[in-house]
């Protein structure tokens, strides 16, 4: 049109009138342009927002984390690391990754299926129990901080996921000790291949040790010059009798010798020999005593081990050293009476004490140790009392818990009944709470603990009641069990209940699996708006300036 007109003018000036209604309607149109430049601006600005300041969900955090709220960087593993009121540290000595090794991390990624189901798959470490021991989970009291450690693979609950996978941020690494591990970008909670291996079982023994006598130490603490338990050469050294032996206890004797010195003898002193089983046997101990009573000596003694020992006397007179069978005897010392409850100790030994709740067993006996099982069923009262794992909980139902401990051990244990309801209150209410006791802040239903026989059975029961809207709360990022449409609950074994989540929920779930778009994209795609506003714009502008050119140069008549 422009073109058009400017060509004509010439021969027709009349187009000039045209060309004026033209010159209106570029600078109607120059701004509209602008404004639209104006709002692309404003737009890209906003969406930058997006970019320096993105948005956090509403569940991005979870009690279960070791860093609550995660990491970004490595610099943010090391500050909890060096943080003395956190145990970060002590959970990373725990699984064998030193302060060095966190510091060489990279920013990258993993698979829930990297390395297969099973043997050799990643392992997820949290501060909650999710799972049951069924499934994989352990564990792990590390100076009193409860840590709990499952397969990756147990948070794939989606089709695509159980099949391919779920892919989550982390820093990796490498440990000298347990080889590769990394750590959750989400939650800062470590992922290893395997587990630290658990210290070594204290084992005890009964040893002789020269100089101190029979002893019971540690494995570890073994020397080379420690002799098996009833070693001869660990037996003190003592002495023995001669004529009379009388017994003040099991191990203590008093040996009285008597001489007999006529026609003008002297006596000067007694030696006392004390030897093992009978003449021939090896010498014990040797004793000199030197006197002139001529009616007896005497000699306490005190032998520890028990057995057969011979004694004899030699007088030493002014007429030669006299000894005689008189002078001999051969007498015993009883063994020690042995432990009722282990017969490689004696009754007198501190380690002799039964077993708490049953005497038939030593304290330090294998089956003297509390063996409960805990068991855990749930019941989906409001249909048909259908057993609720196997029934799509929907809003509203109501849902029995009964928790069983029972004692399969050989002696009297204490069964603690506690119950983590964290997953389960996300849908549900507790309706009623069986007689136990609800902690709000730690999430905790639990009763008071009891005594059970061996053989001996309790039970609890509670009830909680779905809400009557089921939430639309998106699946936990730090936590994948959190909403994710499935109530997670342990008490020895696991109960999963799956929940009827609206539609949304399920929406979300199947978006989540398209392909990734984000600010960056957006940026991109505004910048590209922008271009091709601002052309429009400067074009409208440019034509405009020719429109008023070509108007000056008709009315000074050079065209």
């Amino acid at each position: 049109m422009f073109r058009k007109l400017v060509s004509n003018l010439s021969f027709s000036p009349a187009l000039v009138g045209q060309l004026g209604f033209y010159a209106k309607r570029l600078k109607k149109e120059e701004v509209t342009r602008r404004a639209g430049l104006i709002l692309t601006a404003l737009a890209l600005v906003v969406q930058s927002f997006a970019v320096f300041s993105p948005p956090e969900s509403a569940n991005a955090a979870n009690s279960s984390d070791m860093i609550y709220g995660g990491v970004t960087t490595t610099d943010d593993v090391l500050r909890s690391y060096d943080n003395s009121a956190t145990d970060y540290k002590k959970i990373m000595d725990y699984a064998g990754v030193t302060r060095a090794e966190l510091a060489n991390l990279k920013s990258g990624t993993i698979n829930s299926k990297e390395y297969g189901t099973g043997s050799g798959t990643w392992l997820t470490w949290g501060r909650s129990s999710r799972f049951s021991e069924a499934q994989g989970q352990v564990t792990h009291d590390i100076n009193g901080t409860i840590v709990y450690s499952k397969p990756l693979w147990l948070y794939d609950t989606l089709a695509y996921t159980i099949k391919y996978g779920s892919t989550y941020d982390a820093l990796v690494g490498y440990s000298a000790k347990i080889g590769n591990f990394a750590i959750m970008k989400n939650c800062g909670n470590i992922i290893t291949r395997v587990l630290p291996t658990p210290p070594p079982k204290i084992s005890y023994v009964t040893v002789c040790r020269p100089g101190t006598g029979v002893i019971t130490i540690n494995e570890s603490e073994r020397l080379a010059t420690d002799q098996p338990s009833n070693s001869t050469g660990c037996q003190p050294a003592s002495a023995c009798n001669l004529a009379v032996v009388d017994k003040i206890d099991r191990t203590h004797i008093v040996i009285t010798a008597h001489t007999a010195i006529d026609r003008g003898a002297t006596l000067s002193g007694y030696t006392f020999t004390i030897k093992k089983n009978d003449s021939n046997g090896a010498v014990i101990k040797e004793i000199k005593q030197d006197t002139t009573n001529i009616d007896y000596s005497t000699q306490s003694i005190e032998l520890a081990a028990a057995g057969t020992y011979y004694v004899s006397v030699v007088a030493h007179t002014s007429l030669g050293d006299r000894t005689s069978t008189a002078c001999a005897q051969t007498f015993e010392i009883a063994p020690p009476e042995k432990c009722a409850y282990n017969p490689d100790l004696v009754k007198t030994s501190s380690e002799c004490q039964p077993c708490p709740g049953n005497t038939s067993l030593w304290y330090k006996d294998s089956d003297c140790t509390e063996k409960i099982l805990s068991t855990k069923t749930a019941t989906n009262l409001t249909q048909g009392n259908s057993l609720a794992t196997t029934t799509l909980a929907a809003a509203a139902d109501r849902i029995e818990y009964k928790l069983t401990v029972e004692n399969i051990g050989k002696t009297v244990a204490t069964a603690t009944f506690k119950e983590d309801l964290g997953d389960v209150l996300e849908y549900a209410t507790i309706q009623d709470n069986g007689g136990g006791v609800y902690d709000q802040t730690a999430k905790v239903l639990s009763w008071s603990d009891v005594v059970l026989k061996p053989g001996e059975k309790q039970s609890r029961s509670f009830t909680v009641s779905m809400l009557g809207t089921i939430p639309t709360m998106p699946r936990g990022q730090s936590e994948p069990s959190s909403y994710d449409c499935v109530m997670n609950n342990v008490f020895g074994n696991n109960i999963q209940i799956k929940v009827d989540c609206p539609t949304p929920k399920v929406v979300e779930q199947t978006v989540s699996q398209l392909p990734k778009t984000g600010p960056t994209e957006n940026m991109l795609f505004a910048g590209v708006l922008l271009s091709v506003v601002t052309f429009f714009y400067a074009r409208s502008k440019q034509l405009g300036k020719e429109v008023k050119l070509i108007r000056k140069d008709f009315s000074t008549g050079t065209i």
